[in-house]
């Protein structure tokens, strides 16, 4: 299925109706990642779902009661999805067809809100771009994690309570730690070993750095940052550190679906 719109077009193997869920989701992660940077595209957005092999929904059928036995979440190639400059990538599921007792045939997806998290994440690659981001892949990755994973209200983090997947950054210990490792590094294709605690670290980065100024909106903080030199942002060093080992551990949870998201 096809999509064509002014500002978006989205391209979709999916019939008709699985196609107006994830488009529907996708403007509305779109317009609240744009409005918290400020920033437009004058021209349309390209989204495509691209089937992966590795994510897939099992179902089963007993008697006419349909069974969910398992979620694969984890996509060949280690990224959820990929964006820039107007191009968006998103790794979906393909659909799963159960017969009923009946004779029904039942087709089942992950729901579009399966992705809101790498939606937003890629979304906001879009948005700093739009605005002019010129750091590294730290404050990139960064700040998309932290778009995708933590809650926002009134243009700032909520970090309390700590989101779950910032409170397992200070398990990232020694040399790992290093405000100057995550300067010189860049996102591998595809990952490579060490990328996911790099992209981590940079959250957490991204969230402390943030925080040394909350009354500024994370617009207003994210310039801030990408306007910093080197020197000063290696002077948060051991402050950094000590803010991670202050973080409460996370809570015990359910098992659930790792997420790798990207660039």
């Amino acid at each position: 299925t096809i999509v064509l719109q002014d500002d978006l077009s989205l391209y979709s193997p999916y019939a008709p109706l699985q196609t107006y869920a994830f488009l529907e989701e996708i403007e509305k992660q779109k317009k609240e990642i744009f409005l918290l940077f400020d920033v437009r595209n004058t021209e349309p957005l390209l989204v495509w779902l691209q089937l992966n092999a590795g994510m897939s929904l099992e179902i089963s059928a007993v008697g006419n009661q349909i069974r969910p036995d398992a979620i694969h979440f984890e996509p060949h190639g280690g990224l959820h999805g990929l964006a820039g400059g107007r191009v968006v990538i998103l790794q979906v599921a393909d659909t799963s067809v159960v017969h009923l007792e009946d004779g029904r045939e039942i087709v089942s997806f992950l729901g579009a809100n399966m992705y809101t998290a790498t939606i937003r994440h890629e979304m906001t690659h879009i948005a700093t771009g739009l605005l002019g981001l010129g750091s590294g892949d730290w404050l990139r990755e960064g700040i998309a994690h932290a778009t995708g994973d933590i809650p926002i209200a009134g243009g700032h983090l909520r970090l309390d309570p700590v989101p779950r997947l910032l409170s397992m950054a200070p398990s990232l210990t020694g040399e790992t730690r290093s405000i100057e490792r995550l300067l010189e590094w860049r996102q591998s294709f595809p990952p490579a070993e060490g990328d996911a605690n790099a992209r981590l670290l940079s959250l957490s980065l991204v969230a402390f750095l943030l925080e040394q100024e909350p009354d500024l909106p994370i617009r207003e903080g994210v310039l801030r940052l990408d306007a910093m030199d080197d020197a000063r942002i290696r002077s948060f060093q051991d402050a950094w550190s000590a803010w991670l080992d202050g973080l409460p551990p996370p809570e015990p949870t359910a098992a659930s679906p790792a997420k790798t998201q990207s660039p």
